[in-house]
C-alpha cells in the first residue's frame, strides 16, 4: 500500500478536508456534551478557524490528498516556499491509519526535501504519539513551548533509523 498525492481540489474535496480534520478533533469532541446538532456546531467552527489560519499562516502552502488504490486516505499540507520547508498538517482517516501511510508520506517529504537541499520543521503537541516517530525520522527538537514542539530535519543530520 505505497500511498501517492494529488493536488487538492476545492470545493470539490472540501468533504474529504472536513472528515480528516473531524478525526483530529476526536478527544474534543468527546469532552462535548450530548446534545442535538452541538458537535457538529463546534467541528463547523473549529474547521473554518482552521483553514482561515492555515490561510493566514502558510498562504504558498500545497494541499494534498492521500490516495491508497484510488480511494482518498488523508490529508497533507505543506508549505514549501519557507525554509525550511514547514510541515503544516498531515492525518490519516481512522479506517487507514496503522497502515505506515503517514510514516512513508513524512518519508517521502523528507526525501524530496533532502533532495533539493532543503531543511524540514514541523510542530507536534507534546502529548502526540507522532512526535517519536519524528524523531525515528531524524527531526530534531529545536524550539517550542508547553503547547508545542517545534521539530526540525536538516539535510546531513541525523537520519532516519531504519526499522525491520
Amino acid at each position: 500500500m505505497d500511498p501517492a498525492l494529488r493536488a487538492v481540489q476545492r470545493p470539490a474535496d472540501d468533504d474529504l478536508l472536513e472528515a480528516v480534520f473531524a478525526c483530529t478533533r476526536e478527544l474534543e469532541l468527546s469532552a462535548l456534551p450530548d446534545l442535538p446538532g452541538l458537535r457538529e456546531q463546534f467541528l463547523g467552527q473549529q474547521y473554518a478557524a482552521h483553514q482561515a489560519d492555515r490561510a493566514v499562516r502558510w498562504p504558498g502552502a500545497d494541499h494534498h490528498a492521500i490516495v491508497v488504490d484510488g480511494e482518498d486516505v488523508g490529508a497533507l499540507l505543506v508549505d514549501r516556499t519557507a525554509e525550511p520547508w514547514h510541515l503544516v498538517d498531515i492525518a490519516v482517516l481512522p479506517a487507514a491509519r496503522g497502515a505506515g501511510l503517514g510514516r512513508a508520506v513524512r518519508e517521502g517529504l523528507v526525501e524530496d526535501a533532502g533532495g533539493g537541499g532543503h531543511g524540514v520543521e514541523l510542530s507536534v503537541l507534546p502529548w502526540n504519539p507522532a512526535a517519536a516517530l519524528y524523531t525515528r525520522l531524524g527531526f530534531e527538537a529545536v524550539g517550542g513551548d508547553e503547547t508545542a514542539t517545534l521539530m526540525r530535519w536538516s539535510p546531513g543530520g541525523p537520519q532516519p533509523k531504519v526499522i525491520e
